[in-house]
Parts: structure tokens; C-alpha cells; sequence
């Protein structure tokens, strides 16, 4: 998939649900409702076209496919998260800045 066509806010939640095993808590977690994880994860999973997590009365599982992607999510939003700090450092010289750029 290419990169402009990335879910970010569905993979977002997705991540939030997993790590939490709840949309509730995810959605505690973001400032949204359950609902809105919910639809989120769905439009991730009608993107994707696998089914991502196990839905059953009030719990939620995730299936080998959402497993298996989890670790390299996580990673990834670790990694915006360091860009974002590095973007936002204002004590950063901007030497250093060019350096990093090169």
C-alpha cells in the first residue's frame, strides 16, 4: 500500500485496541468513543481485507494476522513519535539539524 494511502488514524486506533484488548479503553486512551474505535477498526479491516481482531460478548482477540503486525506497528508509531520530539526540539542547534537532514 502506498504511503499516502496509509489509514494513519484507523491504524491508530487499531493499535490503541489491541495493546488494550478493549475498544473502550482505547477509546478512553484516544478521546473518542467506542463507537469511533470500532468504525475505525472496521474501515482498517474493509482496507485491508482480513479480519483483525475476534469479536465476542464485551472481548476482544486479535487474530494471527493482527499478531503478526503488531510489533512493526508499535515500532512504526514509536518511530513518529521520536520524529516528532526531534522536530519540536527546540534546543536543538541548527547545525545539528542540517546534519541529520544529510
Amino acid at each position: 500500500m502506498k504511503r499516502a494511502m496509509l489509514p494513519l488514524g484507523a491504524l491508530r486506533a487499531f493499535d490503541a485496541a489491541s495493546r488494550h484488548q478493549s475498544f473502550k479503553d482505547a477509546a478512553d486512551e484516544l478521546a473518542v468513543t467506542p463507537a469511533a474505535i470500532s468504525q475505525q477498526v472496521r474501515h482498517l479491516e474493509a482496507v485491508l481485507g482480513q479480519q483483525l481482531f475476534y469479536r465476542s460478548n464485551r472481548s476482544l482477540t486479535l487474530t494471527p494476522w493482527a499478531k503478526a503486525s503488531m510489533t512493526d506497528i508499535q515500532n512504526g508509531f514509536e518511530a513518529f513519535e521520536r520524529a516528532v520530539e526531534i522536530m519540536t526540539d527546540a534546543d536543538l542547534p541548527e547545525a545539528a539539524i542540517y546534519r541529520l537532514s544529510a
